[in-house]
């Protein structure tokens, strides 16, 4: 067989994508098995509905409803990116690339993870893949909010990486915004989000 860039692709290291389901509107069943022994569903705030096996589902350190289906208030692909991490690092775990403390110059987060296979992934699945600020800031949100502060770190130094090599302009088309922020609706954000300053703010 023929290699290309001088080597063989990399072995995808992930766990599998959660699978989902949708609701028949006919009969109200899911349109895939659901086995209430060993999984439950979770209802995302896309209205995307994501299988959970009970066995991740402990790991995830979000409310769960103790009938029907559990409210998660993220998208899906949160989600999704919750339960690889869990799996790796546990709720309480920290990535394995060694990140920058305070300041740094890089402007491709790939070279941080250059040789940590399992995270140079996950970034380029669920965070990188899309180009798209609105993953970074809901994984962000999300791992605030439910405590994952090894997770974090890992998504706001990725997401400051990300800004330092865009101009401000093309950081705003990666939120579907055109123009500039205001100075009150940056003030606004830094009070809302707790990360948001030291991402914004440097530190000597």
């Amino acid at each position: 067989s023929t290699q290309s860039h001088g080597g063989p692709a990399p072995v995808v290291v992930l766990a599998q994508p959660l699978m989902t389901t949708t609701v028949d509107e006919e009969t109200k069943e899911y349109t895939t098995p659901v086995n209430n022994d060993l999984q439950i569903v979770v209802k995302c705030s896309d209205e995307s509905r994501v299988i959970v096996p009970k066995t991740i589902a402990s790991e995830l350190p979000f409310p769960k409803a103790a009938s029907g289906e559990t409210e998660f208030p993220f998208p899906s692909f949160t989600l999704q990116a919750l339960a690889q991490w869990v799996q790796k690092y546990g709720a309480k775990g920290a990535a394995a690339t060694p990140l920058p403390q305070g300041p740094n110059t890089f402007i491709d987060f790939q070279v941080l993870t250059q040789e940590y296979e399992w995270d140079k992934q996950f970034y380029a699945k669920y965070l990188k893949k899309e180009e798209d600020g609105e993953r970074f800031i809901h994984l962000i949100n999300a791992a605030e909010k439910f405590g994952l502060e090894g997770l974090l770190s890992f998504t706001v130094i990725a997401f400051g990486v990300e800004l330092r090599g865009e101009t401000s302009e093309t950081a705003m088309k990666m939120f579907h915004q055109n123009g500039q922020p205001t100075a009150e609706e940056t003030a606004a954000a830094a009070k809302a989000y707790p990360w948001f300053q030291s991402l914004t703010r440097p530190t000597a």
